[in-house]
């Protein structure tokens, strides 16, 4: 309400009404990955969207991934207002995998093992930690990926050397 007074001392009121229009709702996802991933927040509830990196949809995509990170979005509506929301990306560490190497004669038996997961698959489809090849036939590299308890996975490889047995000969007299 306003009051006014003109210069002869006479006075009126006016009554205006300021629209109020409610900030947007704005939202982000958040989206859990293994190191060296690729992941996508993504934000609703307004007209256009500003990330903190500068990207200006509605989907920020981070690849790759190499560190927990929060992430804020400014979202604007269709009547200007503005609202921000956040969205996190947690990381999840890789398991070190590693794989012995051996090197043996030709036709022996040689076990590398794997270790640093929780669970293994090699290249030839073995599911246990240790591989068992009998007999060694050839020198191989053999690849195993580990999976972590929190399902992240790497590789490693591990290779069996084969020595060739010498040819020893005898002489009869």
């Amino acid at each position: 309400t306003v009051t006014g007074t003109a210069a002869n001392t006479c006075t009126n009121t006016a009554t205006g009404t300021i629209p109020m229009n409610p900030r947007p709702t704005v939202t982000a996802t958040s989206f859990t990955v293994c190191q060296g991933g690729s992941a996508t927040i993504t934000a609703g509830g307004a007209s256009s969207y500003s990330w903190n990196t500068g990207v200006t949809t509605a989907g920020l995509t981070i690849n790759p991934v190499s560190a927990t990170t929060t992430y804020t979005v400014t979202g604007t509506d269709a009547n200007t207002c503005t609202n921000t929301a956040t969205g996190t990306i947690p990381m999840l560490a890789r398991p070190t995998v590693t794989a012995t190497s051996f090197t043996v004669c030709e036709g022996s038996s040689a076990t590398i093992t794997a270790g640093g997961a929780s669970t293994y698959v090699w290249n030839t489809g073995v599911t246990t930690a240790g591989l068992t090849i009998n007999p060694v036939t050839a020198t191989t590299t053999y690849t195993v990926t580990g999976t972590a308890a929190n399902t992240c996975t790497n590789t490693a490889t591990g290779t069996i050397t084969m020595n060739t047995r010498p040819t020893v000969t005898a002489t009869s007299f």
